[in-house]
């Protein structure tokens, strides 16, 4: 059986599995217009993994009158095929969520079906790319309706409902979630010891993308020890680099990751009945104790003669 074959059958499956769990069927918000405009019942801004899982998870609580608005072009939402510069993953291979318990739907049925079981045995992490292909086909047969090259410039009260302003329209809806992932969070900035002293063609930032060719044969400075700092790491020597020197500001690398400690029922399904005061003592420790490179990542910047970290190494 070909590849599209398998797609072809594991998408049927899909709908049948849908179609058995689809209880209770009715929609149960009266539809709106105003000014003979439909108005949506939630606006979701930012159609990547998480945009995508609420959109599907509404549809199966009865609320499918949503609208995903995403400013990159189609197959490119998110950092996976633009600017993330790891091999694969961070999270091993049997992750779970968007699927929302529906077994037909999770990353393992997809990518035995699109690229074989040898292919899924053999794998550790599923590699980043293969995941935007997840992602587009999870999006293809939930039936989300994202508008992509749309960019959200203001949400501001109207009547009843909200106004999402874009640059193709604006959108009104009951409701807005705001599914922006690390870029809402704020501005990609670069410290002005860099930005002030140093011209724009002699640095980049890890939250753009970047042609990695350009460092072949240069030495190369990395300033943060982060998982996305060995990224760029790895790839400024994979792609010819004379030599990185990655400088870090804490005194040592870390041992553990407290976000792997996370993933556990209790703490994903219930950390937002948690008291806001525990919520903090959580993320103050995760702050405190920082989170390393993953091992993978590790190595393949150690494996390089011509890398070195310097701990206790801060700029200025």
């Amino acid at each position: 059986m070909t590849a599209t074959e398998r797609l072809a059958e594991l998408e049927a499956r899909v709908q049948r599995d849908l179609e058995l769990t689809a209880y209770p069927r009715p929609t149960w918000l009266t539809p709106r217009q105003v000014d003979g405009r439909t108005v949506a019942d939630v606006a979701i801004v930012g159609g990547g993994q998480a945009g995508l899982t609420i959109a599907f998870g509404l549809k199966r609580r009865g609320i499918p009158n949503t609208v995903v608005l995403d400013a990159a072009p189609q197959g490119s939402e998110g950092p996976w095929t633009t600017y993330a510069a790891m091999h694969t993953l961070r999270t091993p291979k049997g992750l779970t969520g968007p699927d929302q318990g529906v077994p037909s739907l999770t990353p393992e049925a997809w990518y035995r079906a699109a690229h074989g079981d040898a292919a899924w045995e053999a794998m550790t992490f599923i590699p980043k790319e293969h995941w935007q292909d997840y992602l587009g086909w999870y999006r293809r047969v939930t039936g989300a309706r994202v508008h992509n090259d749309v960019t959200v410039t203001g949400i501001e009260p109207a009547g009843e409902h909200l106004a999402v302003h874009h640059s193709a329209c604006t959108t009104l809806a009951r409701r807005v979630v705001l599914a922006t992932g690390m870029a809402g969070n704020g501005v990609w900035t670069v410290p002005s010891v860099i930005a002030d002293a140093v011209p724009a063609d002699r640095y980049v930032h890890t939250g753009a993308p970047v042609d990695f060719s350009r460092f072949r044969g240069q030495r190369v400075g990395v300033l943060g020890g982060g998982a996305s700092g060995f990224d760029y790491a790895g790839s400024a020597l994979e792609h010819g680099a004379a030599r990185v020197d990655l400088f870090y500001r804490r005194p040592r690398v870390p041992r553990v990751n407290p976000f792997r400690w996370m993933e556990f029922y209790a703490f994903g399904a219930h950390f937002p009945d948690l008291p806001d005061e525990d919520k903090w003592r959580f993320t103050v420790q995760f702050a405190r104790t920082n989170q390393p490179p993953p091992q993978s990542t590790w190595y393949r910047c150690t494996r390089w003669d011509d890398f070195a970290w310097h701990t206790s190494a801060g700029w200025r």
